[in-house]
C-alpha cells in the first residue's frame, strides 16, 4: 500500500492531498502486476523446454498472479533454465533462459500493458 501524503501547510500555501489518493494509486499498481504476471506466464509458455509441460504446468499453479514473482517449481527447472548445451526439443524456440529470451522481445508490450492500468 501507497503511503498517503499528509497536508502540509508553508507559508501562505496549503497541500492538501485527496484522501483517495493512496487506496486508488495501490489498487492500480496491483492491477498492473496482476497484467504483467499473468502475460509473463504466457509469454514464456512457447520458449519454455516441453516434454509433457510439467515445467510450463509448475509456473502456472506455483504463481501467485499480482506477486511480482514468477515461479517455476520442479526438480529440473534451474537445469533446464541455465543450461543452454542441452538439446531441447523444439529448439531454437524453447530452451535455456526463457525469461529472458521473452523479455527482450517483449518488454515494451508488456510495459504498455501495464501503463494502460495507471492511468
Amino acid at each position: 500500500m501507497i503511503k498517503q501524503p499528509k497536508s502540509v501547510k508553508s507559508g501562505n500555501i496549503l497541500f492538501k492531498f485527496n484522501p483517495r489518493f493512496s487506496r486508488a494509486r495501490s489498487n492500480q499498481f496491483a492491477s498492473a502486476q496482476k497484467v504483467v504476471d499473468s502475460e509473463v506466464l504466457r509469454l514464456n509458455t512457447p520458449l519454455i523446454p516441453f516434454d509433457k509441460g510439467i515445467l510450463n504446468e509448475s509456473g502456472i499453479l506455483h504463481t501467485v498472479i499480482g506477486s511480482g514473482k514468477v515461479t517455476y517449481k520442479t526438480p529440473y527447472a534451474r537445469k533446464m533454465y541455465y543450461n543452454p548445451q542441452l538439446n531441447f526439443q523444439g529448439a531454437p524456440l524453447r530452451g535455456a533462459f526463457w525469461f529472458e529470451r521473452m523479455k527482450s522481445s517483449n518488454k515494451e508490450y508488456i510495459e504498455k500493458l501495464a501503463g494502460r492500468k495507471l492511468k
